[in-house]
């Protein structure tokens, strides 16, 4: 009889515990490619600076596990349309994207549109838009554009590429494009210190003021998370700042043209 009281003792706890398993949460965070916030790494891990700043953020959400989904940023859009994912990481806010995902009120940086342009290029300063009216710039497919790029006038032309920053680095070099134009400073910052680019290319902030990068969520999961979300971001930002970190990242051996 002890041996058998036992045996059912241990199944109990076996039962709770794999249970506990199984109903373990998963919250799964979709993002899109771009250093040195998102991308997988050669083994396929997701690895960056916002992969790392999220996991902080699930932490304090009580996330006990986030499946990170890296997904082309047209795909990315769909799935949290569709469900498929509970969140983007970090994805730009423009009308059509409010109509159908739930954006938490604090954004997860601000982000600074910027153009390269040859290091030889006339053109050292954007006062207007005049300035850039007859530049023939390639920008990422059917992504955010800030509002001076919206300009109808402009000769934008989209870059499909598996990276698509040094392939317009490139193009540039070769006189094919004028210029690349990217929403984001920090990741053309990045590639130019990475791929040893700053003595050909020179980047050149546009005047215009920050805009806000954000953590959209899914209609079907923004009742189960968004609150918990900003709580934790919140709370985090004030001890540890996404931007400072990456700042640190960039600050070392940049040219003061980058600024």
């Amino acid at each position: 009889m002890f041996i058998l009281k036992h045996l059912f003792f241990l199944i109990v706890i076996f039962s709770v515990g794999f249970i506990g398993q199984v109903q373990a949460e998963t919250f799964r965070m979709g993002f899109f490619k771009l250093s040195p916030h998102a991308y997988s790494d050669q083994n396929n891990q997701p690895c960056g600076n916002a992969i790392q700043y999220f996991r902080l953020i699930a932490k304090q959400m009580g996330i006990e596990k986030v499946l990170f989904i890296e997904l082309p940023l047209q795909r990315l859009v769909r799935h949290l349309k569709d469900g498929k994912v509970d969140a983007a990481l970090i994805l730009g806010k423009n009308s059509q994207r409010e109509a159908i995902f739930i954006y938490p009120e604090k954004p997860f940086f601000n982000m600074q549109g910027s153009l390269a342009l040859k290091k030889s290029h006339a053109l050292k300063q954007i006062k207007s838009i005049k300035d850039i009216l007859m530049l023939k710039v390639a920008k990422f497919p059917k992504s955010y554009c800030s509002p001076m790029m919206q300009d109808q006038r402009l000769k934008l032309i989209p870059i499909n590429a598996d990276d698509v920053i040094l392939q317009s680095f490139k193009m540039i070099l070769k006189d094919r494009i004028d210029a690349f134009y990217c929403p984001e400073i920090y990741s053309m910052k990045f590639k130019l210190k990475k791929e040893n680019y700053k003595n050909k290319i020179r980047i050149i902030v546009l005047p215009e003021v920050s805009t806000g990068v954000f953590t959209p969520f899914s209609k079907q999961s923004a009742g189960k998370y968004l609150k918990k979300y900003e709580t934790a971001l919140t709370e985090l930002s004030k001890v540890q700042s996404y931007t400072k970190k990456l700042d640190q990242l960039l600050s070392k051996g940049e040219s003061s043209e980058t600024d």
